[in-house]
């Protein structure tokens, strides 16, 4: 059987304009200004990509999620930062309305419901954007149908044929929560769900892995990780892609340490590492989670033990 090994991990990283963006909470986030020196920390230890996140100031927000259009967005900038100055890292972004909507909707709306194609419209501009940028990876949010194949249109029509995108299998739980108020997107309107599935409609899971990959996805990521458990060896016996577990930043706060000026306090790394070993051995193909460095710091000083 597999065991994990420092390729499993794929960081998540949250970025914001400076210091003072930082809200209170459990989660780490990196001044624009700091992410180049990360992503240095990164490939040292042998962690060669990573996922993105932005959180954008309030007043930049708007119904329309217009500042995910800006030639000069925060995600755009902390792309090219990367790529600057580690070239060979492979830069994953979110692609969504939510990091943008004054509503915290993941999609586009009207007063008849979503408007699909203001939707599609916008997540494919923002993920041509971020492809010019130098992404190497997509991840397509938003779970809203059709999605994925107008990002993937879109990409192959502006010369980006090999920039991949992730289809997100999104599970109903209060496991965002957390997340969401330190980033400022909770729905105006309260927690709809929208396309988040419920994690025992096995029927409704298995539809949408084979539609995400239909539509041009070429790998899928299950989140929350700890609720995917019973559902990755399913989804890999229906779709032939890479499957990633995303672990959210609640399961992290379930075994941290209570005290905020600690990441991981000692020998937290051996539990995650335990949680993470039976992810890889129940089929996934890789792990997204907040606490990768940590992680892979602690894999290689055990190699150094042993």
């Amino acid at each position: 059987m597999q065991s994990l090994t420092i390729d499993h991990l794929h960081p998540l990283l949250i970025v914001t304009e400076e210091d003072h963006d930082t809200p209170p909470g459990h989660l780490r986030f990196f001044p624009i200004n700091e992410l180049a020196d990360e992503a240095k920390r990164l490939s040292d230890l042998g962690l060669n990509r990573c996922k993105l996140y932005v959180k954008t100031r309030n007043d930049l927000k708007d119904k329309k999620a217009s500042q995910g259009l800006e030639k000069n967005s925060l995600m755009v900038r902390a792309v090219q930062e990367i790529m600057n100055s580690n070239p060979n890292m492979k830069v994953g972004t979110e692609v969504c309305a939510c990091a943008y909507h004054s509503d915290g909707e993941c999609v586009i709306t009207n007063p008849n419901g979503i408007d699909n194609m203001a939707t599609h419209q916008l997540v494919s501009e923002i993920a041509v954007l971020h492809a010019d940028a130098g992404a190497r990876t997509i991840v397509a949010g938003l779970t809203h149908p059709g999605s994925i194949a107008a990002i993937r249109d879109a990409l192959d029509l502006n010369g980006h044929p090999n920039v991949s995108v992730i289809g997100s299998i999104q599970l109903r739980t209060g496991f965002y929560a957390p997340y969401r108020v330190m980033m400022g997107t909770e729905p105006e309107a309260g927690e709809t769900f929208r396309s988040h599935l419920l994690p025992s409609d096995d029927e409704a899971i298995m539809a949408a892995a084979c539609q995400y990959v239909a539509e041009g996805a070429s790998i899928l990521s299950i989140q929350p990780a700890l609720l995917g458990v019973p559902l990755i060896s399913k989804i890999k016996s229906k779709v032939d892609v890479p499957l990633f577990a995303y672990s959210v930043s609640t399961e992290l706060n379930l075994v941290r340490d209570r005290q905020e000026d600690l990441w991981l306090a000692e020998g937290q790394e051996a539990i995650f590492a335990e949680y993470f070993n039976m992810l890889i051995q129940s089929g996934t193909d890789g792990i997204q989670t907040y606490v990768a460095r940590e992680l892979a710091t602690w894999l290689l000083d055990q190699d150094l033990l042993n």
